[in-house]
């Protein structure tokens, strides 16, 4: 018998959940059906048994043509750089039949029929948030830069950064590249050398950080650090040293005057008391 139901072609389309007219490209998907416990992945060229990733294109689409009615799962698999990966929020399907999508489930995804060629399946992405530590005088305002950190895991991953003139520290990896995403975990946060000028901190911080930001901070005393804008911006303060003259500098002889002269002001006072004591003796 001959199945007359008309093939879908189904329009992915990412969008920034925030504002969707902002499309999101380059975002890695697969497409997978599974019939009597046998997964199939989607491809250009037809369905295949070895699993395969598609990208959207500069206006943040793909689209999947040919598709049999039945239920589908959309999976991403990479997100732009910036974004909440979908697949760690919530895993969605869609059912097509008879050339329609007629149920769509998982967070952020929506049925679009505005287009009159294709469907349009929406997904959602959420921005990561920004952050950053920044290191500063303690008391002032005064940025410092060349403070150098670590930022450790608890499977012993060290990440390096340093401040820069804006006192932001940037991060590196292992492998001396920088970074500016840092993957999920629990991370310790050490300061091992001070500016010039200053004396180094030994407070360490406990972050930790999901998708791409710091939802923790705990300072040594466990006090819980919970900032409110979009930018996570954390302050890490140096208290500066007192300046000593130098050995064999000039400044040196000023006090070695002064304090000449307040113990011959001292020997002075001692010996005219000495001399009352005789003469009322």
């Amino acid at each position: 018998i001959k199945d007359e139901r008309k093939l879908s072609s189904v329009k992915i389309k990412k969008v920034d959940a925030g504002d969707d007219k902002l499309s999101i490209p380059n975002v890695e998907f697969t497409l997978t059906q599974t019939i009597d416990d046998v997964t199939k992945y989607y491809t250009s060229d037809g369905w295949s048994d070895t699993k395969t990733e598609i990208l959207t294109n500069e206006n943040g689409e793909i689209t999947f043509n040919n598709l049999l009615s039945g239920t589908y799962t959309l999976t991403e698999t990479e997100a732009a750089d910036g974004y909440v990966p979908a697949s760690e929020l919530n895993s969605f399907t869609f059912t097509v039949y008879d050339g329609k999508i007629t149920s769509a489930g998982g967070s952020g995804v929506s049925i679009d029929s505005s287009d009159s060629n294709k469907l349009t399946l929406k997904v959602e992405n959420k921005k990561l948030f920004d952050w950053q530590i920044v290191k500063k005088e303690s008391g002032t305002n005064t940025v410092l830069s060349g403070a150098e950190f670590t930022l450790t895991s608890e499977d012993n991953v060290v990440y390096t950064g340093v401040s820069n003139v804006q006192g932001v520290v940037e991060w590196k990896d292992a492998s001396d590249n920088s970074v500016s995403f840092i993957p999920k975990g629990t991370y310790t946060l050490a300061e091992v050398k001070a500016p010039s000028g200053y004396s180094k901190s030994g407070m360490t911080w406990t972050i930790t950080v999901e998708y791409g930001k710091p939802v923790v901070i705990t300072d040594p005393s466990d006090n819980v650090i919970t900032p409110e804008n979009n930018t996570y911006k954390y302050t890490f303060e140096n208290y500066k040293l007192y300046e000593l003259p130098s050995t064999g500098g000039r400044g040196i002889y000023w006090y070695l005057i002064g304090g000449m002269l307040l113990m011959m002001a001292a020997s002075l006072i001692l010996y005219k008391n000495k001399c009352k004591e005789v003469l009322k003796n």
